[in-house]
């Protein structure tokens, strides 16, 4: 299979519904530099949501894609509900987030790289009783 040199993506030449440009590049939408897409699950693995009693922690993990490379996150903002301590973080995997009044609490993490900012929202991520 030829491939294109000096391309991002390295798309291969003749590659079904890889349009080409003025140039004769071939390109595929999706793979030239874009904002991260965030995700995020809790260190106990959970991706849809967790339980915990007044007074514990939760501790987050990045899951933002990083395939391609150029769509890895640069930089992260979370907020993880008025009654949380903190209520907010910057790290990449916040730990030991403080939950210590009983509801039900969305979590949001914006993720930055070069390219842009895009944000996900969990509703009702964090139970607590």
């Amino acid at each position: 299979v030829q491939t294109v040199p000096g391309r991002l993506d390295n798309v291969p030449v003749g590659a079904p519904n890889f349009p080409l440009t003025p140039s004769g590049v071939r390109t595929q939408k999706g793979m030239l530099p874009q904002p991260p897409y965030p995700d995020f699950i809790t260190s106990y693995g959970q991706t849809g949501g967790t339980a915990i009693q007044a007074g514990g922690t939760v501790s987050y993990l990045d899951a933002s894609l990083m395939v391609p490379t150029t769509v890895q996150p640069t930089s992260w903002n979370w907020y993880f509900g008025p009654s949380a301590s903190p209520t907010g973080s910057t790290a990449q995997n916040p730990s030991s987030i403080a939950y210590p009044v009983a509801g039900s609490f969305s979590v949001t993490l914006t993720a930055s790289n070069a390219n842009g900012t895009s944000s996900i929202t969990k509703s009702n991520f964090v139970t607590v009783s």
